[in-house]
């Protein structure tokens, strides 16, 4: 789930998981619900319910960290941040992060 920026359904999710039927996927979901790890989410204005984790920045990170061509695909949100902060505020804030 967590490669996938876009909520993804349980049908959907199953067919990435399988031999596990939807009643697995879907049990095992509810269970990350309740722990709050994944939300449950409208699936683009239609009756069925989709889910994508939580913390959205978590979900970046991951994404980042994935592959190289994931990556690839993320670069808009590296050339933004680099836009809207300067170099010497990314780097104070990198090293308040690896304080923490």
């Amino acid at each position: 789930m967590a490669i996938h920026w876009d909520p993804i359904t349980a049908g959907d999710l199953t067919e990435k998981l399988l031999p596990m039927n939807v009643n697995q996927v879907s049990a095992q979901l509810a269970r990350l619900e309740s722990l709050g790890v994944i939300e449950k989410v409208s699936w683009y204005g239609e009756k069925k319910a989709a889910f994508q984790l939580s913390e959205r920045f978590f979900n970046v990170w991951y994404l980042m960290r994935s592959s190289r061509r994931v990556r690839r695909r993320l670069i808009w949100l590296v050339r933004f941040l680099e836009a809207w902060f300067g170099r010497d505020e990314l780097n104070q804030q990198g090293g308040a992060a690896s304080e923490a």
